[in-house]
């Protein structure tokens, strides 16, 4: 399984289900299950409530990766900012328990020790 870390509130908007598309400045060949861990930082100006920090949230299935188009707003929760070039589709949120977790940059591969934590 991979890992991404995801800033607030739009962690916890995935975890609740409601935010299906995550915006990045980068791709990923990568489809399946990706634990969601909550960052560290916040988003900067956000309207949103602000969830838990530095912890594990959920599991999601990335479905698809492609172009960010104008039309990604609502379920991206956000306007798509400039830089932000690509869409991850994402589906099936399902909660893990909530782990003190350090974060990373980038999509990464989930040690065994993380794993055995939240489930």
């Amino acid at each position: 399984m991979r890992v991404l870390s995801v800033r607030q509130p739009w962690a916890s908007l995935i975890a609740s289900g409601r935010k299906t598309i995550e915006l990045r400045s980068w791709g990923t060949k990568y489809r399946g299950p990706v634990l969601i861990l909550a960052g560290s930082a916040i988003w900067r100006g956000t309207e949103h409530p602000i969830g838990p920090l530095g912890v594990s949230l959920c599991i999601v299935d990335l479905l698809d990766v492609r172009g960010v188009t104008s039309a990604d707003a609502d379920a991206a929760c956000i306007v798509p900012p400039e830089g932000f070039a690509f869409a991850w589709l994402l589906g099936n949120a399902r909660a893990v328990r909530q782990m003190p977790v350090k974060g990373k940059l980038g999509l990464y591969a989930a040690d065994a020790a993380l794993m055995e934590a939240i489930t």
